[in-house]
């Protein structure tokens, strides 16, 4: 029969201290991922797999992952030597990246160019790459995602006048990044599509109310 001292002469101290296996290192809350680990080897294994998992749940610039690391103790050379390690394997391309957000920013949540450039510069990617990778928004492009964007934004604006409309509107699509030109030029074009139009002084023709319905 195995027998077990009573409660009160069992203590922490009596306890055997917990073994990590060499590369292998406990993160506990905001902890560092390199405050248990000394040689080289283990450190560089250490920046590794906390890179990569970093990178499996999101894409990141290379200046993100920088700075994930650095939050995490390593030092800058370990950090270059573990990004350009990621680069070569091509889990980390700032190019790619770029692309990637380009298309969610502008085709699928309707972004404009400027928006779009501030979003990727968030992201702390290179000024170089960011002009390459919206210049692939070419004006008609802008242009016609603009209009979709501004026909259904002015869908929500039928309860108001058309000068508190056109205001409202302008004000929207200047926040989603589009230039000043295409933003009168879509208004324009989205609020005259509404039923019962008015024209700048607010009043529908041949009508005494002000709204469009």
């Amino acid at each position: 029969m195995v027998s077990f001292p009573p409660e009160s002469d069992r203590n922490e101290d009596s306890l055997a201290p917990v073994t990590y296996l060499p590369g292998v290192f406990h993160e506990s809350g905001a902890g560092s991922a390199a405050e248990d680990v000394e040689s080289p080897e283990e450190r560089a294994h250490a920046a590794s797999a906390a890179a990569t998992r970093a990178l499996a749940r999101r894409g990141m610039s290379r200046s993100e992952v920088h700075s994930f690391l650095a939050e995490r103790d390593f030092e800058d050379d370990e950090i270059e030597a573990e990004l350009d390690r990621l680069e070569r394997a091509g889990f980390l391309d700032d190019a790619d990246l770029a692309e990637a957000l380009v298309r969610t920013h502008h085709e699928r949540k309707g972004l404009g160019r400027n928006a779009v450039s501030q979003e990727l510069a968030r992201r702390k990617i290179d000024p170089r790459i960011i002009a390459e990778a919206v210049s692939g928004i070419d004006d008609d492009d802008e242009l016609a995602r603009a209009t979709e964007v501004a026909i259904k934004r002015a869908g929500q604006l039928t309860g108001l006048d058309a000068a508190t409309a056109e205001r409202r509107l302008n004000a929207y699509m200047m926040r989603r990044g589009y230039s000043s030109s295409i933003v009168r030029e879509v208004t324009k074009a989205a609020l005259a599509d509404l039923p019962g139009k008015t024209g700048r002084s607010g009043r529908p023709s041949g009508s005494s109310s002000v709204r469009f319905r």
